[in-house]
């Protein structure tokens, strides 16, 4: 079975079923629960939060994943 048929026999099996392949968190959950997990996380990863060193971890954490991609990429494109 390849990709594709995969996917319509799960759909067609939702279907079957009368299940929702949304977001299961956003159909299993309340407005209210939604709002207050909205609210509890913009606190929690509120952006102005954050302190210089997260800031700076993260764009070298990101720099080095993109060196080391590019890097990848050559080396397998050339054959090595």
């Amino acid at each position: 079975m390849n990709w594709n048929e995969y996917l319509e026999s799960s759909k067609s099996y939702a279907e079957k079923y009368n299940l929702d392949l949304d977001n299961p968190y956003i159909s299993m959950s309340s407005n209210i629960e939604m709002s207050i997990l909205s609210k509890e996380l913009i606190e929690k990863y509120d952006i102005k939060d954050l302190e210089k060193d997260d800031i700076i971890v993260s764009s070298v954490a990101g720099a080095l994943a993109g060196i080391i991609d590019v890097f990848l990429n050559w080396y397998y494109i050339s054959g090595f």
